[in-house]
């Protein structure tokens, strides 16, 4: 059971990657700023921005520090990514809350940033767990 958890998340994550890589070749073929301009708002390295493009390898907080750089909407997969099934009825609420709130204008950017970092602590609590249990 967990080797095909380990490879279904495997998959996904490929199939993210790969679609991240189309998305980031789009924003930056549409930018009017350059990757290096990109890589300095966001206090990175020029290698780092080249990086994501060739792997698609890009945490969603770089996503969304990116978006709102070059004003753009983040990837089709990251605005409508479903919970796995059989997920507590609340939380698949509160993510629908979130996004309405986000596509209303009702949470900033900086608003989404908080809740990923609150949601990696969460996750990192589980693990924790885990190897305990």
């Amino acid at each position: 059971m967990k080797l095909a958890n380990n490879r279904r998340m495997r998959d996904s994550k490929n199939k993210y990657e790969v679609e991240n890589r189309l998305w980031l070749i789009e924003v930056f073929s549409k930018a009017a700023i350059s990757q290096a301009e990109v890589a300095r708002r966001m206090k990175l390295t020029t290698a780092a921005v080249s990086r994501w493009k060739k792997t698609g390898q890009i945490s969603g907080e770089n996503i969304m520090m990116l978006c709102s750089i070059l004003d753009c909407s983040p990837p089709a997969w990251f605005q409508k990514e479903k919970l796995e099934e059989g997920a507590p009825r609340y939380v698949n609420a509160v993510i629908q809350r979130i996004q309405e709130l986000y596509e209303a204008g009702g949470l900033t950017v900086d608003d989404l940033l908080h809740l990923e970092r609150m949601a990696l602590h969460i996750a990192g609590l589980r693990q924790a767990l885990e190897k305990k249990g």
